[in-house]
């Protein structure tokens, strides 16, 4: 059995009791190096797969031989059916073809942290997730013109911003406000509001980001 675990998006406290649960109970653990390293003394004498881009494919192929004969739980930042599209396609096509059964154990999204920070609820707004290899920009193109708030999750690298502003920038004023949330739930979260204009020069020293483009705004 493969157990996916949304374990929350940064605060270890905010994983779910049942995911904590099965978390103690599985003889193996897998996931991204960045969301292990926040449950060490639940995975101590646990065999640990952890991820990385260039042997991906050959450590999920290993993943689910173990999930074969005994439980893996893979721990997934934030929650498995908001930001992981890319990664849960693969997890499913792989469980198919190898016969393993998968459970997901849904988990707390930054979705939600950053809706409490700017006031609004999910009915209020459209949310596009880019934080993936080869983003379609297009879906912004598609969405920004509707009349309502935006909450966009930029590519996972150091000019995503930039990348997201550039493409706003065909359809918004240079003026036009944005909300830069990052590391939303840790220590170091942090809110800044700029210019879109400004986000192109911007480099995130995390990707743990979230954008939030207002369909109007007071200034």
């Amino acid at each position: 059995m493969l157990y996916i675990i949304g374990v929350g998006p940064g605060d270890h406290e905010l994983i779910t009791i049942k995911g904590l649960n099965a978390v103690m109970r599985c003889p193996a653990i897998a996931g991204w190096s960045g969301v292990l390293s926040r449950f060490k003394p639940y995975i101590a004498n646990k065999l640990v797969i952890e991820l990385n881009y260039r042997n991906e494919e050959g450590l999920l192929r290993r993943i689910m031989e173990i999930a074969r004969v005994k439980d893996v739980c893979f721990l997934m930042h934030g929650d498995p059916s908001v930001s992981e599209r890319q990664l849960m396609v693969k997890l499913r096509t792989l469980a198919n073809e190898y016969g393993v059964s998968i459970t997901v154990i849904p988990g707390v999204s930054s979705i939600t942290r950053a809706l409490s920070i700017v006031g609004k609820d999910l009915a209020d707004i459209i949310f596009i997730t880019l934080h993936e290899r080869n983003p379609d920009f297009k879906e912004l193109s598609k969405y920004v013109g509707l009349g309502r708030d935006l909450l966009v999750f930029p590519p996972p690298y150091r000019d995503g911003i930039a990348m997201v502003a550039k493409e706003l920038l065909k359809h918004l004023g240079f003026d036009h406000e944005v909300y830069v949330l990052e590391n939303l739930t840790l220590s170091t979260e942090r809110v800044t509001v700029l210019r879109l204009g400004q986000l192109l020069n911007y480099e995130a020293s995390t990707d743990l980001v979230i954008l939030y483009i207002p369909f109007r705004t007071n200034k």
